[in-house]
């Protein structure tokens, strides 16, 4: 297959059998099933980073025990989500071995991700053919299609554009940050990102009483006695503290992250806000036990160099 994006970078589609690949300064790649293994599940969860924490017990059973596995989430419809398992050193290994340098590396993607590009059979090497079964990216042994099967023209240039691609390692020159930098910016870009919300939402509902109380006061006159409107009031105070509660609990808990620690599990609940996080030695578990009682936070150990660290309302 032909594949360009529109910035002309070079796509090649990856499969096991392949060539000879393309001698081109920058290349991204789209992977064939042989690649990666493929779930997709109905989750009640709004973001990435909470469906992430599901993969690995999703895959149970459908992985080899001994590799090294990540994982890539795509949220597709409401409470769809596709899981992408794969092993990004063995691929990595794969392309260094077809005489590619790391610079040449870009991003890579899933067949799964792109199914109207095989709508029609396409021949990878002389043994599979990839092919959009029922909306599944499938690989389909050649030796079985009938004689007269018809393929994708190959020779045709495919303009295509890509989004939600991932790094393999931090050899591509794409890549800004180390994979233990990664790490740590995931874990303080859930909690910022938490805390936006948590800002957010009480803004809105700081916000809300007034209009709520004004509203029921203009269908209502009756609700225009101030004993009336102060009980209504008391109620909405009620979830402006909580709300104020949550935001400064994890505004306390994000100070604890460094470049030895960081986030594995973030549990927010109406009057409770509870973190694990790992350390990578005692010094380190020390220290946050320390900061963790300046800051006036629950700290209880879980298991060696892992602490549960949080508050209640």
């Amino acid at each position: 297959m032909n594949l360009i994006t529109k910035n002309r970078r070079t796509i090649v589609l990856l499969y096991p059998d392949i060539a000879v690949l393309p001698n081109a300064v920058k290349m991204d790649f789209i992977l064939a099933p042989h690649f990666y293994t493929y779930l997709k599940e109905e989750l009640a969860v709004k973001y990435a980073f909470q469906a992430k924490q599901f993969a690995s017990s999703l895959f149970d059973g459908l992985l080899q025990k001994e590799k090294n596995y990540s994982y890539h989430v795509i949220k597709k419809d409401e409470n769809q989500w596709e899981f992408y398992a794969y092993i990004p050193e063995d691929i990595e290994k794969f392309l260094l071995s077809k005489n590619l340098k790391s610079s040449q590396i870009g991003k890579i993607y899933f067949a799964q991700q792109y199914p109207r590009l095989f709508e029609e059979s396409v021949k990878l090497g002389i043994k599979d053919v990839i092919k959009n079964l029922n909306g599944v990216v499938t690989t389909i042994p050649l030796r079985i299609l009938p004689f007269d099967h018809k393929f994708k023209n190959e020779e045709n240039v495919e303009q295509i554009e890509l989004k939600d691609g991932v790094h393999l390692t931090t050899s591509s020159v794409d890549a800004i940050f180390s994979f233990k930098d990664s790490v740590i910016l995931s874990s303080l870009f859930a909690i910022l990102g938490m805390i936006f919300l948590i800002q957010s939402f009480m803004i809105g509902n700081l916000d809300e009483p007034q209009a709520t109380l004004q509203k029921l006061t203009d269908e209502h006159p009756n609700l225009s006695s101030q004993i009336v409107r102060d009980n209504i009031m008391q109620k909405y105070e009620k979830i402006d503290k909580e709300e104020r509660f949550k935001r400064d609990t994890t505004q306390k808990i994000s100070k604890l992250i460094s470049n030895d620690s960081n986030i594995s599990d973030l549990n927010i609940r109406e009057n409770q806000v509870y973190a694990t996080i790992n350390v990578k030695n005692q010094m380190i578990e020390n220290q946050i036990k320390n900061q963790s009682e300046i800051e006036k936070l629950e700290v209880t150990p879980i298991s060696p160099l892992k602490l549960k660290v949080g508050a209640k309302l």
